[in-house]
């Protein structure tokens, strides 16, 4: 397991003692290193993060952060022994059960632009507005 680092403001060897001292005899504390260079408050065995930090802080009455809860990291899986990666769906996957069979693209009119312009009169029929060959639009 991982040692849990903490720290805080670290003036002197006395508070390193005193840190020391309010620690060594907590649930699971192996041993403990005391820097007052760094500031860093190094404990190793199974010791929880949040219990350490709660214990100096009432103690020393300073802030107290925590750098490494002391969580053992993830062993990287081997690559060569991942799994290859699934392919994409296909974009156009078949229909569920019961749906009719694929029977071509879909076309769908062009939309509708509000009514037509009235027919412009035939010369060839006597001004009417209906034709047959002339401008090809029937009635």
């Amino acid at each position: 397991m991982a040692p849990v680092i903490l720290e805080m403001d670290v003036h002197c060897l006395g508070c390193a003692s005193k840190i020391r001292r309010a620690i060594k005899d907590l649930y699971g504390v192996e041993s403990v290193w005391v820097s007052p260079e760094t500031g860093l408050v190094v404990v190793t065995g199974g010791a929880d993060a949040e219990a350490l930090r709660c214990r100096i802080q009432s103690k020393m009455g300073r802030p107290v952060t925590v750098v490494n809860d002391g969580a053992a990291a993830e062993a990287p899986v081997e690559t060569s022994r991942r799994m290859a990666p699934l392919p994409p769906p296909h974009p156009h996957a078949p229909p569920p059960p019961g749906y009719p069979p694929y029977a071509g693209p879909v076309l769908l009119a062009p939309p509708c632009y509000g009514a037509l312009p009235p027919a412009p009169a035939c010369p060839c029929h006597g001004g009417r507005h209906f034709c047959c060959c002339c401008c090809g639009r029937a009635s």
